[in-house]
C-alpha cells in the first residue's frame, strides 16, 4: 500500500481533503480505465503478425465551459463522444482539431 499511496499521493503526509480526493480519483481512474486499457492492447497487438496492429490509444483531457459536474470531477469517461460527434450545444472551441486527430490514420 506505501508503494501505490507513494505513486498517487505526491506530499507524504498530505491531509487536505481535496487533494486526497485528487489523488483517490487519479488511482480509481487508473485502475479503473487505464490498465484495462493497456492490458488489452498489448494483448492483441502482441500476436505476431496480428491483424490488429498497430492500437492506438488517447487520454482526453478537455474540459468544457459547458461541463455540468463539479470542476473537481476533472472530465469524466466519454466527455469526447460529443465532440466526435460534434453536438452543438458544447463549447466547440476544441472540435477541429479533436475530430481530425481522432480520425488521423
Amino acid at each position: 500500500i506505501n508503494e501505490i499511496m507513494n505513486a498517487y499521493v505526491t506530499q507524504p503526509g498530505i491531509t487536505d481533503p481535496q487533494e486526497l480526493r485528487q489523488a483517490y480519483l487519479r488511482m480509481y481512474t487508473d485502475f479503473d480505465f487505464a490498465v484495462g486499457t493497456f492490458h488489452e492492447v498489448e494483448l492483441v497487438t502482441d500476436r505476431e503478425n496480428s491483424p490488429y496492429s498497430p492500437q492506438y490509444v488517447y487520454r482526453f483531457t478537455y474540459r468544457s465551459a459547458n461541463r455540468l459536474s463539479e470542476q473537481w470531477k476533472g472530465v469524466m469517461h466519454v466527455d469526447e463522444v460529443p465532440y466526435v460527434s460534434g453536438a452543438p450545444q458544447m463549447d466547440i472551441k476544441a472540435l477541429p482539431n479533436f475530430v481530425s486527430n481522432w480520425t488521423a490514420v
